[in-house]
């Protein structure tokens, strides 16, 4: 029997519909469906250490791209693939509507589906090593001041960034905070890394920059001050934020998230219709 694991988050208003559904869908085409519920402090990593993926074909995550991004970096390693319904705003990695929730659940049982890897990033701090779908953001915290980070490329010096920080985005992370930086929209299954400034106090380096897949990357923050008087962070998809006292390194991720998209529609398509 197949079985599907459904990771809702509660905190949103059609989630519980969306839920109540799926349960009757499932249920009548005799598949079987476990519900995970979620909030906004929930730490999936955890509440899923103990369950066995491989169990599931699939999960099915409710919510909007936060909600996406969250559960897949809670099962990055256990190659479960993910399918999200959006009942969050914009939504480009959420790609199902509640409309069309029936017709996309009777496509996922034919099988009429893809899975695309995307890949990931992983940053180093100090003792704290993290991942990220969408992008790790460095940037200033406390008071409002001009920030100075000094970006590496395979060891090299390339520039120094004045502004709010930087973003290093991955190509499914150039539809998020990136893009709203003024950064290129690239294709998510493509393999790069994009270096987007946030709010940049300077002419020479106010674009952005997209590297190769395998760059090794380091930001180095150039404190004016005594540290007690300025505060940089580093944020890894906005879920975990450490604060920046040396170097921090980002590279490319071992494990990409497996992603499900439905029918033939393209990431162009999809584009279109959000902009």
């Amino acid at each position: 029997m197949k079985k599907y694991l459904i990771i809702a988050n509660g905190l949103k208003e059609h989630t519980k519909e969306c839920v109540d559904l799926l349960e009757t869908f499932f249920e009548e085409k005799g598949v079987e469906s476990v519900v995970k519920w979620i909030a906004y402090d929930t730490d999936l990593s955890v509440d899923l250490a103990d369950v066995d993926l491989s169990e599931y074909e699939a999960g099915i995550v409710i919510g909007g791209d936060g909600t996406l991004i969250r559960s897949a970096r809670a099962v990055k390693i256990r190659n479960l693939p993910l399918i999200g319904i959006n009942v969050g705003t914009i939504g480009f990695l959420c790609e199902i509507d509640i409309q069309h929730l029936e017709s996309s659940m009777e496509q996922l049982l034919k099988g009429n589906y893809r899975i695309e890897s995307r890949m990931m990033l992983e940053g180093k701090v100090e003792n704290t090593v993290d991942q990220a779908l969408n992008d790790i953001a460095i940037y200033r915290g406390g008071n409002l001041c001009v920030i100075s980070l000094e970006l590496y490329v395979d060891g090299r010096h390339l520039t120094t960034y004045r502004g709010d920080g930087i973003v290093i985005s991955t190509p499914t992370g150039s539809t998020g905070y990136s893009m709203s930086c003024g950064g290129p929209i690239v294709d998510p299954v493509s393999h790069m890394i994009v270096v987007t400034p946030i709010a940049p106090h300077t002419i020479q380096s106010s674009r952005s920059i997209v590297l190769d897949a395998s760059s090794k990357i380091e930001i180095r923050p150039i404190y004016r001050n005594l540290r007690e008087t300025e505060e940089i962070l580093v944020s890894f998809d906005g879920v975990v934020t450490v604060p920046l006292n040396d170097s921090v390194f980002i590279n490319q991720a071992k494990f990409p998230a497996q992603l499900i998209r439905l029918g033939e529609t393209s990431f162009l398509d999809v584009l279109k219709q959000k902009l």
